[in-house]
């Protein structure tokens, strides 16, 4: 007993040092953030900070901070730090399970994240909105929400996105009561977490409800190891309201094997965590644990707690059903037969409408089923649409390649005949350039085409090197047929188109000849002109016929 005491004061003094410890750099970021001096990338880390340090130990503090982030964002039309602000109120009233005003404020940054035409937070928001859809039980609703915001994350391969949407996924089919199918999920999301190595909050989750799932499967050992596990994670987080959810689960668990003593010890840890964070269906659940867990040590004291919350319990059945059950026993036990035939009757009632709303979970479940096949029918439409689209588009493509092949083949067979017909008249010209050149002299004489042979000793003073035989050969027989073939000069000159061809090209280099079309028409007309070039004139020459 010393000892639990000594634990309990040091406990305290932990706790009142931590308290401390946050009050003083609250104070001290608060005097950063409305400080209007400073430049908004400060103020507005100091409000981040504040919120990590605040939203799970004092809640109402990190709202009336958020209040202030959000008028300061708004005012200075910065989109992004608005978004901030509301999601992070949306978190806090959903912890605190006021869930119209979280849905309010999830809307709104919805909406910015939209705006913004960021996939990313449009994930993060619609992850939160499905949360929300679950506590209310609107398990089509948040089913889509998740399944939106996973396609999202797996789209952009944001892994702990990701991971998150399938735990929460797991949660509907746990919610529904389908336990093997959300452990399934669970084991899948547990072992990408190891694979990363992740053991934070949300493997605290994760462990919580794996606990849920072997508690409702009356597995009640596996469950408390679960819970204990979540707790480490979550105690060491500081998420103090999972922390809350935590004990209330583990003072369940206890109950049911019989360990009445740590059963009332987490259900006080609950009581008094629940109070704190201002969750009052939290409480409220709580007390009613308590009441059920007391009874069967003092009926009187269990009876005492139950019948202060008769007024308080609203509209959560399961609560009621609890809570009625134990007032009907306690009623019972201490021999009181009116009171305990009308809470009979009422506890009757209640257990009725859980397992009528435990039936509903098997149309949520046909629902499910027709839901997905709805989305299967469209997604097979849209696909089938797609195709289409693409063999529309396939063929449209083809069309206009096969116009662009022919334009670009006119277009070519244009330019070839062209450039042939220019190359047939270039060749024309240049042959009637060689029988000019061969009828005329220097003084513009006419003479006959024998009198003007090729002037042996002109052409090799000009290319300055002699002519062997086979060339010179070869130039006389061009000067006769500028436009004959390789071939025909081989058979003129009693040699090989080999050596013909050797022969050319000496003499397209002794001349000097750039690239041409018509390199032996070229070259007699430049030896002519050579040739031209060296005869002397005379006054009294006449015209020959």
């Amino acid at each position: 007993m010393n000892k639990s005491k000594h634990l309990l004061f040091l406990s305290f003094f932990i706790s009142l040092a931590f308290i401390t410890h946050a009050q003083q750099n609250g104070a001290m970021l608060r005097s950063i953030w409305e400080n209007e001096a400073n430049d908004d990338i400060k103020r507005y880390k100091a409000l981040d900070e504040f919120y990590e340090l605040t939203n799970q130990q004092f809640p109402d503090s990190a709202l009336n901070a958020l209040n202030y982030h959000l008028g300061m964002a708004t005012a200075k039309m910065n989109s992004r730090e608005m978004f901030s602000a509301l999601k992070r109120r949306g978190n806090i009233m959903r912890l605190q399970q006021n869930y119209p005003e979280a849905i309010s404020s999830y809307t709104d940054a919805e909406l910015i994240a939209k705006k913004l035409g960021d996939s990313l937070l449009i994930a993060d928001i619609c992850g939160n909105i499905g949360n929300v859809c679950m506590y209310l039980k609107d398990y089509i609703t948040a089913t889509r929400r998740f399944s939106t915001a996973l396609k999202i994350y797996q789209r952009f391969g944001n892994v702990e996105g990701e991971t998150r949407m399938l735990t929460n996924l797991g949660s509907v089919f746990l919610t529904i009561h389908n336990y093997d199918l959300s452990l399934d999920y669970y084991t899948r999301v547990l072992a990408s977490m190891n694979k990363r190595k992740i053991n934070d909050r949300s493997t605290g989750i994760v462990f919580m409800n794996i606990g849920w799932a072997y508690y409702e499967q009356k597995k009640f050992e596996l469950a408390c190891d679960h819970y204990l596990k979540a707790l480490a994670l979550l105690e060491s987080e500081k998420n103090m309201f999972f922390v809350a959810d935590c004990y209330l689960d583990l003072a369940l668990v206890y109950y049911e094997l019989k360990d009445i003593t740590k059963a009332l010890e987490y259900v006080r840890k609950g009581k008094e965590l629940n109070k704190t964070l201002g969750a009052k269906q939290g409480e409220l659940f709580t007390k009613v644990v308590e009441a059920k867990i007391l009874y069967d040590r003092s009926p009187e004291q269990a009876l005492n707690i139950a019948e202060s919350l008769i007024n308080d319990v609203r509209n959560e059945n399961l609560t009621k059903k609890m809570l009625y059950e134990v007032l009907y026993r306690c009623y019972k036990q201490l021999n009181r037969p009116v009171e305990a035939l009308a809470m009979h009757e009422l506890f009757a009632a209640y257990k009725d409408s859980v397992f009528l709303e435990i039936n509903q979970f098997e149309i949520i479940q046909e629902a499910f089923k027709w839901d997905n096949e709805v989305q299967a029918t469209q997604r097979e439409l849209k696909n089938q649409q797609e195709k289409d689209q693409l063999k529309t588009t396939h063929f449209r493509k083809i069309i206009l390649l096969l116009l662009i092949f022919f334009l670009v083949a006119g277009a070519l067979i244009y330019v070839m005949v062209s450039n042939n017909a220019k190359n047939k008249m270039k060749r024309m010209a240049l042959l009637q350039e060689i029988e000019i050149l061969k009828k005329s002299d220097s003084n513009g004489l006419i003479i006959s085409k024998d009198t003007l042979p090729l002037d042996r000793v002109a052409i090799e003073k000009y290319i300055n090197r002699s002519i062997n035989e086979t060339d010179w050969k070869v130039l006389n027989i061009l000067l006769n047929d500028p436009s004959i073939s390789n071939n025909e000069i081989a058979k003129l000159a009693f040699m090989s188109v080999d050596g013909i061809g050797s022969s050319l090209r000496r003499m397209y280099e002794y001349f000097d000849l750039k690239e041409t079309k018509y390199k032996k028409i070229a070259l007699i007309i430049k030896a002519i002109n050579i040739c031209k070039e060296q005869m002397p004139g005379t006054e009294d020459q006449t015209k020959l016929s």
